[in-house]
């Protein structure tokens, strides 16, 4: 072809034929011969309008290698590449995760000062979770405009950078362009995470009144009110979610779990049985299910839904969240081969602490405290957590290995020296061992310390009380301590007894009535110490009928190695001895 017909041919080119011609094929779905149109007419002009056209057509025809290559050869040409043309190459680049060519150009895209394409950059990097690039580039683009949608999206990416002061500026900035749904929407987040729920239910309470009905704005009103627990204010936003879209998965299940929270199990049932039909494969509405069936005294219901959500987790995480509570579930249930076949699949070092507790407690339930104490022994040995530490040792006292407990005990206080539940459980272990020093000075440091609740002060005040009653301690000192716990609680069975128990030791007959009676009405009808020193009393009344009564009332719900003491007292009140 001579020079002279190819610039007669150049001038034959008509670009609006062209492109006329270009999209009947796109529309017809022709897109290879759309391509090889658009292609003759730029090699033949080198015009960047027809660049534009075979970049956006490639891309919207999803060829985004094709995007690629022809924007990557016009800058190896040096030809002139249109913004259009960059827009969608850049596009391509990201839904091709070619992360290295869009870093590559980034610098001459910059330079070109385009805030469409600037902006595109900045997005792509907030994507790829860069946020301290896209607060460079949105920044950057601010120079060129005031767009209030990039002002939004700085200031979520200052937020991620964690520069809270900044976004605060930015969103009151959104603000004053008159965007108010957005810059409540953002000043919320800001105050959220500085830990001002109430600012930020205020802020969102502000776009709720620019925009009634926004569903994310009704949600997450509804999170933070639940999470200060003002139920009435999360029910009619829930509703009003649900109302709105009775298929959105979020908006039922917290509805859900705010019924669970405040105890309406029938309520929760209803949304989770609509959940469990519409999304079945879901393992936490199988979850909930589970723990609101089970407060339904529902058990069988509740160990079928755990099993489904271990069944259907989707990360280890979560599988031992559902694996754990259905644990508890057949130990609650007194299933403890279902509960040991489940952990014996977890090697195990890899146990939680939970996970470890409740083994032993099976082995416990399945007759096997010597598995029990073996697993704790050495589990101890190499754990650290001081709550797991404590559950150990009240498990090893459970089963009469004081030894090992204490020595679980005194790893636990070398951690925690005013670990309470530590202090408690060795004051205990002391006692059973007749050690009145070491009980005694753990209650008195346990009743010295100013954090401790009120309901624990009791108990600790009680016990102390009653080991110095039975131990030959003085009586007097004995009264106060339990004085204290029955000014603290005064309708407990045990604190009633050790009072009664008190007036008995000094003899006055008349009290000890008065308060054994007392607790046996406010629940110590099946406690076999509280019965027992009802027998004594009424023994020393010599009413042998009554104290004939209360042995034998002790005798039924006390412990094997317990009975055969209390035959005695029984046997000697029928051959007259003892009155």
């Amino acid at each position: 072809m001579t020079v002279l017909f190819s610039v007669l041919l150049v001038l034959q080119i008509d670009p609006f034929t062209v492109q006329l011609d270009a999209e009947n094929l796109l529309q017809a779905g022709r897109w290879k011969e759309a391509r090889a149109l658009l292609e003759q007419a730029f090699r033949e002009t080198r015009d960047p309008y027809f660049l534009r056209m075979l970049a956006e057509a490639g891309f919207d025809a999803r060829d985004y290698a094709y995007v690629l290559r022809i924007v990557q050869e016009a800058e190896a040409r040096g030809d002139s590449i249109p913004p259009e043309a960059w827009d969608r190459a850049l596009r391509a680049a990201f839904l091709l995760n070619r992360r290295a060519w869009i870093l590559e150009r980034e610098s001459r895209i910059l330079e070109m000062g385009d805030p469409d394409l600037i902006r595109l950059l900045a997005d792509i990097h907030q994507n790829w979770d860069d946020y301290a690039a896209a607060v460079r580039l949105y920044r950057e683009v601010l120079q060129h405009r005031k767009d209030p949608d990039v002002l939004n999206y700085l200031g979520y990416a200052l937020l991620q950078v964690g520069e809270p002061d900044s976004a605060e500026a930015v969103f009151e900035a959104l603000r004053e362009q008159g965007d108010t749904l957005r810059a409540a929407k953002g000043l919320a987040l800001v105050r959220e995470r500085r830990g001002d729920v109430d600012g930020a239910i205020q802020a969102l309470e502000e776009a709720r009144r620019a925009s009634p009905g926004d569903p994310e704005v009704l949600y997450r009103l509804a999170t933070l009110y639940l999470r200060k627990g003002k139920l009435q204010e999360v029910y009619p936003l829930l509703e009003a979610l649900v109302n709105f879209d009775p298929f959105a998965y979020p908006y039922r299940l917290l509805l859900a779990r705010t019924y669970f929270q405040d105890r309406r199990f029938r309520r929760a049932l209803e949304h989770l049985s609509v959940l469990r039909t519409l999304y079945p494969h879901q393992a936490e509405v199988r979850d909930l299910l589970a723990r609101t069936y089970w407060n339904l005294r529902q058990p069988a219901r509740a160990i079928a839904e755990a099993r489904e959500a271990v069944r259907l987790a989707r990360t280890p995480e979560k599988r031992r969240t559902y694996r754990t509570f259905l644990v508890f579930l057949y130990l609650a249930t007194r299933q403890p081969r279902e509960a040991i076949h489940l952990l014996s699949t977890v090697n195990p070092p890899f146990l939680s602490d939970t996970e470890m507790i409740f083994l032993a407690e099976a082995y416990i339930q399945a007759g096997k405290p010597r598995k029990a104490r073996d697993l704790l022994v050495r589990a101890v040995r190499f754990r650290k957590d001081t709550a797991f530490l404590a559950s150990a040792a009240e498990q090893l006292y459970a089963i009469g290995a004081l030894e090992e407990a204490e020595s679980a005990l005194r790893r636990l206080l070398a951690r925690d020296s005013t670990n309470q539940r530590g202090r408690f459980l060795l004051a205990l272990i002391a006692t059973d061992r007749g050690d009145v020093v070491t009980a005694r000075k753990m209650y008195e440091s346990l009743l010295q310390d100013t954090t401790v609740a009120n309901s624990d002060r009791a108990t600790y005040a009680n016990n102390l009380g009653y080991l110095l009653l039975t131990t030959g301690g003085d009586p007097e000192e004995a009264r106060r301590y339990i004085e204290l716990a029955l000014k603290l609680r005064p309708d407990v069975p045990a604190y009633l007894d050790s009072m009664g128990w008190y007036y008995f030791l000094v003899g006055d007959l008349g009290q000890a009535k008065t308060y054994l009676d007392r607790a046996y009405i406010n629940g110590g009808k099946d406690d076999p110490e509280i019965l027992e020193h009802l027998g004594d009393l009424y023994r020393r009344l010599g009413d042998l009928r009554k104290a004939r009564r209360y042995y034998r009332e002790a005798i039924r719900v006390a412990s094997p190695k317990d009975r055969k003491r209390l035959q005695e007292k029984l046997n000697n009140l029928a051959t007259g001895e003892g009155r």
